[in-house]
C-alpha cells in the first residue's frame, strides 16, 4: 500500500487513520513521524504514543501534501534532473517552478505564517498569525481576538506564497511573515539585519568576511529600503543556537577587521535560541514582496 505522507511544521508525517469530527463533520488525521529509512528497510515503525502521534485537520494535512509532492517535483525536475544537467529557473519558467525554488531555500514553519496589516494607530505595518478563526463573538455579541491556545492556524500554502509576490495590497494583507524556528528549536538558514544609516557599508563588511570562510551569502535591501537582511542558507537543519553563535561571530570578526562600530546591526532571525513556550518566535518578512518591488525594495541586490 502507498504510504502517505504530508509536511507539518517542516516535518514528514504519515497517517494512520481518519478520525470523524462531531463538530462540523471534517475527518481529523491522526498521523505519526515517517521514516524513509524503515520503510525502506523494513524496519518496525512502532510509535511512542505519548510523544510521536500528532492531529492534524483535513485542511492542515492536504495542505501538507500539497507541499510534499511541490518539494519532490523540485527535487526530480530542478535540483535532479533525469539527464543529469541541473535545470535553469528563470523568468519563462512557470509559477510552480520559481515557487518550489523559493521554498527551497526560505523554509521555516508550514503549519503557520503571519500576514501584514495597516495598523490605524501608528500607520506601520504589523504582523499577525493567520488563523481560520482570528475572531470570536463573546456572549453579548463583542468581536473579540480569539485566544492563541484556541486559534487554529492557516498552513503557508503556494498560494499565500504567489499572493505575496503578486498582488498590490495597499493594506498589506497579502504580505507573509515567516517564523523560522521549528517545534524542535532548528533552522534552514539565518539571516542578519541591519537598518538605517550606514547599513550598506555594514552588510558588505559582513558578506565580505562570510566570503573568506567560504560561504556565500545573498544581501536583499529591505521592505522599507532603508536596511537590509543579509542571508545565508544550510543544506541541513542546524539548532538556532548553533547559527546565532555563528552570525555574532562572523560580526564580531567584521567589526575587528573594519573597525566599522555596526550601529545599524539590528538583530539576527531567528532571534531566539529556543522556541518559546507557547509561542512561535520572531517572525521575519519574505521577501519579493510586489508592493516593494514596486519600488525597487524587497529585492536581491549586489556591492
Amino acid at each position: 500500500m502507498t504510504t502517505v505522507i504530508s509536511i507539518l511544521g517542516g516535518s514528514l508525517y504519515r497517517s494512520i487513520r481518519r478520525l470523524p469530527h462531531a463538530g462540523d463533520g471534517n475527518a481529523v488525521i491522526l498521523c505519526v513521524p515517517y521514516r524513509a529509512t524503515a520503510e525502506k528497510t523494513g524496519e518496525d515503525q512502532t510509535v511512542s504514543l505519548d510523544h510521536d502521534l500528532r492531529y492534524a485537520t483535513k485542511a492542515e494535512w492536504n495542505a501538507g501534501i500539497e507541499q510534499y509532492e511541490a518539494q519532490r517535483r523540485c527535487t526530480s525536475q530542478v535540483s535532479s534532473p533525469s539527464n543529469g544537467v541541473v535545470a535553469e529557473i528563470t523568468a519563462r519558467s512557470s509559477a510552480a517552478q520559481k515557487i518550489q525554488l523559493f521554498r527551497s531555500l526560505f523554509r521555516g514553519r508550514d503549519d503557520v505564517y503571519a500576514y501584514g496589516f495597516l495598523s490605524k494607530k501608528t500607520g506601520r505595518v504589523g504582523y499577525a498569525p493567520a488563523a481560520w478563526n482570528e475572531w470570536m463573538t463573546l456572549p453579548n455579541g463583542k468581536r473579540v481576538p480569539t485566544p492563541s491556545d484556541q486559534r487554529r492556524c492557516k498552513p503557508l500554502t503556494d498560494q499565500v506564497l504567489l499572493d505575496h509576490f503578486t498582488k498590490r495590497d495597499s493594506q498589506f494583507h497579502n504580505v507573509v511573515g515567516l517564523y523560522p524556528l521549528s517545534k524542535d528549536s532548528k533552522v534552514w538558514f539565518l539571516a542578519i539585519d541591519f537598518d538605517d544609516d550606514g547599513w550598506k557599508e555594514e552588510i558588505i563588511a559582513t558578506k565580505r568576511v562570510c566570503e573568506n570562510h567560504g560561504l556565500h551569502p545573498i544581501m536583499e535591501r529591505s521592505r522599507s529600503g532603508d536596511g537590509g537582511h543579509l542571508w545565508m542558507f544550510f543544506s541541513e537543519e542546524i539548532g538556532a543556537a548553533q547559527a546565532r553563535k555563528m552570525g555574532t561571530a562572523l560580526l564580531s570578526e567584521a567589526a575587528q577587521k573594519t573597525h566599522i562600530r555596526f550601529r545599524s546591526y539590528d538583530r539576527m532571525f531567528p532571534n531566539q535560541d529556543l522556541l518559546p513556550s507557547g509561542g512561535f518566535g520572531n517572525l521575519i518578512a519574505l521577501p519579493l514582496q510586489r508592493l516593494a518591488r514596486d519600488a525597487g525594495n524587497s529585492v536581491f541586490v549586489d556591492e
